[in-house]
């Protein structure tokens, strides 16, 4: 048997076997639980520095899981018969590029605050956006992947 993971696979290796229903039903409860007795327990003003520390970590966090996405769904090893097409790869690839834009832009304003004009945050924002997307396809192998499956996808039916 070839070690590919199913959809029918479980945690536990015994395929067909899933998890019932209300364990994740109580997991969510649990986690609705925690949220609430946390947020009442502290005070007005640390309810804000919560929620401010959480933007800051999902800000973060985004750009480094679309981007984890972006790799997985166009490794052929862990798609298996089903790869992503051009168009797709397109789309992802732009949104993951504004993600990063994003992401850097947040950076850039806290790091350098007054010193410069908005314009020129932005514009080292979008470099340093484009500049890490283009690292990434030009050293993994993930620009060869979309180029492929752009060429497989796109041109065959443009032509």
């Amino acid at each position: 048997r070839e070690n590919k993971i199913s959809m029918n696979d479980t945690l536990d290796g015994i395929s067909g076997q899933k998890m019932p229903r209300w364990v994740y039903i109580s997991i969510m409860v649990v986690m609705v639980c925690v949220a609430t007795i946390v947020n009442s327990c502290i005070g007005t003003d640390e309810r804000t520095t919560v929620i401010l520390i959480a933007q800051v970590f999902n800000g973060v966090l985004l750009p480094f899981f679309s981007l984890c996405l972006l790799l997985c769904i166009n490794d052929a090893q862990f798609m298996g018969s089903r790869p992503q097409t051009g168009w797709a790869n397109v789309f992802l690839l732009v949104s993951v590029t504004i993600t990063l834009f994003l992401a850097s832009n947040v950076i850039i304003q806290k790091i350098v605050k007054d010193q410069l004009e908005v314009a020129y945050k932005l514009i080292i924002a979008a470099c340093c956006g484009l500049g890490i997307i283009t690292s990434i396809l030009t050293f993994t192998t993930l620009g060869k992947d979309i180029l492929t499956s752009f060429r497989n996808h796109c041109w065959t039916a443009l032509s």
